[in-house]
């Protein structure tokens, strides 16, 4: 119905050692058990949780399943495919949205996402800006 169940953060980072290595560190937060008198009146709208739409799981198995969707996913050899995929799944992909990143407000469009650069957002300015996921909360 449109809430949020599940919220992923992404942050690549280079390594400071004569190899320079570029790797990834990945966040995965899936509502699982909270229910509605459990969280802020505010969100109510916003946010859902497996348990509030009659799911009742096994968190263990619900990690491991994420897991393992995750490796198949990250093992694909097309970046393109991954960003395909993500793309279909986007929820706020053309929404105007507003969002919260080194201190400031932005609100605006999200027009793609850049799998190196992160969120690629018109502002209602038309400014182009990329928004690295490390630092930028949709509100």
């Amino acid at each position: 119905d449109g809430r949020k169940i599940a919220g992923i953060l992404v942050e690549s980072f280079t390594s400071t050692d004569a190899q320079a290595n570029t790797a990834a560190l990945i966040g995965v937060g899936i509502n699982t058990g909270i229910e509605a008198d459990q969280m802020p009146q505010d969100l109510h709208q916003q946010i859902t949780s497996l348990s509030m739409c009659g799911r009742r799981v096994d968190r263990l198995c619900v990690l491991t399943e994420t897991l393992r969707k995750m490796d198949h996913a990250l093992m694909q050899a097309d970046l393109n495919d991954l960003m395909a995929a993500w793309r279909r799944r986007c929820t706020v992909l053309a929404q105007r949205v507003s969002l919260r990143t080194d201190g400031k407000t932005i609100h605006g469009q999200v027009i793609d996402l850049d799998p190196y650069q992160g969120l690629i957002v018109r502002t209602d300015d038309g400014t182009m800006l990329h928004l690295p996921a490390a630092t930028t909360t949709i509100m």
